[in-house]
């Protein structure tokens, strides 16, 4: 499956996480800030991918897994901040608004995602576009403290 690692390199971390002297790293990995972290910069690449004249399609189908599953996992399971319900609102209306509004307009083919019939690159851009102010809120909610 595109964009996932291997079962062996998970089997590999774990392997070196029980053999000692990586624990760290591992928690680290796993932390939720690293995942916020991850989604922020899948998001923002996407952002900057839409903004050029050949937007790299596939950024947008990672930014929605990451929304739609592992971001919320994570922040469901081990997130530790104060707003953590907010947090967990805000971000399942972003997927329901990014799956509607966004993956609605592409398809997954076997080379990645490619547009839908009928829907424009242009369509796509607006589309991210009247979602990424919510994103950016969600963003701020995040943000570890200074």
């Amino acid at each position: 499956m595109p964009g996932r690692p291997p079962r062996t390199a998970w089997i590999l971390l774990a392997a070196l996480s029980a053999a000692g002297g990586c624990e760290d790293k591992v928690e680290t990995l796993s932390s939720p800030r690293h995942l916020l972290d991850l989604q922020h910069e899948i998001w923002h690449s996407a952002r900057q991918s839409l903004a050029s004249e050949k937007p790299k399609l596939n950024l947008l189908a990672s930014a929605a897994g990451m929304l739609g599953q592992r971001t919320r996992r994570r922040i469901k399971k081990d997130y530790a901040g104060a707003n953590k319900a907010e947090v967990l609102a805000k971000l399942d209306a972003l997927s329901r608004a990014y799956f509607a509004e966004v993956m609605s307009k592409l398809r997954m083919t076997e080379a990645g995602a490619a547009l839908a019939p009928g829907a424009s690159l242009e369509d796509v851009r607006r589309a991210f576009a009247r979602i990424d102010p919510a994103y950016r809120q969600f963003e701020a909610m995040t943000a570890p403290p200074p």
